[in-house]
C-alpha cells in the first residue's frame, strides 16, 4: 500500500513538474519561420545583455552622454526612443555599451520592450519596418536595432564567442 501512495505522489510531482515549466495551455514564442528564429536570437541576445547587465536605460544614457568635438552620438536616437516610448515601449534601451576612452561609451544596438498589449505591439513593430531587419510579430519579447557590432544574421555562437 505505501509503494503504491509513493508511486502515485511521485508521479504527481513529475506531471506538476512537467506543467509547470512546460506550460503546454501557453502557445509557442517563436515559430519556425525566418522571422521566428530571428526574433528567437534577439531575444536571446538581449537577455543576456539584461543579465549581465550591460544595458542602460536609453533617455538616462542620451542625456549623460559627452559631447565629442560637439558632437553627441546618441543624442541622433533622440526621436527613436520617443517615439517607442509613445507607441507603448515598456522600456528602451542600449545594450552591449563598451567604455573607450577616446570614443566614450557606445552601444552595440537599442532594443525595445514589448508589451502584451497587440494594438501596442503592432504600433512598435509599424517602427521598426524601416529598420535593418525588420521584425514581424512572432511573440517576441523585443525589438532590436543594430548600432554597430552584432548583427541578428551573425551565425549562432559569433556574438562574443559565446553559444
Amino acid at each position: 500500500m505505501g509503494t503504491k501512495v509513493g508511486l502515485i505522489i511521485l508521479g504527481v510531482f513529475v506531471l506538476g513538474t512537467y506543467l509547470w515549466f512546460a506550460k503546454p495551455w501557453e502557445p509557442a514564442r517563436y515559430n519556425d519561420t525566418p522571422q521566428g528564429v530571428q526574433a528567437q536570437k534577439i531575444d536571446k541576445i538581449v537577455d543576456r545583455a539584461i543579465a549581465y547587465p550591460n544595458v542602460s536605460e536609453a533617455r538616462d544614457m542620451i542625456s549623460r552622454e559627452p559631447k565629442f568635438d560637439g558632437y553627441q552620438v546618441y543624442s541622433e536616437y533622440t526621436p527613436v526612443v520617443e517615439q517607442l516610448y509613445s507607441a507603448g515601449a515598456l522600456h528602451v534601451g542600449f545594450c552591449y555599451i563598451t567604455h573607450a576612452v577616446r570614443f566614450g561609451y557606445q552601444a552595440e544596438g537599442l532594443y525595445a520592450t514589448l508589451p502584451k498589449d497587440q494594438n501596442k505591439r503592432k504600433a512598435l513593430i509599424a517602427i521598426a519596418q524601416k529598420w535593418p531587419h525588420p521584425p514581424k510579430e512572432c511573440n517576441q519579447k523585443y525589438i532590436y536595432l543594430r548600432i554597430r557590432g552584432w548583427d541578428v544574421d551573425a551565425p549562432e555562437g559569433s556574438f562574443l564567442g559565446t553559444n
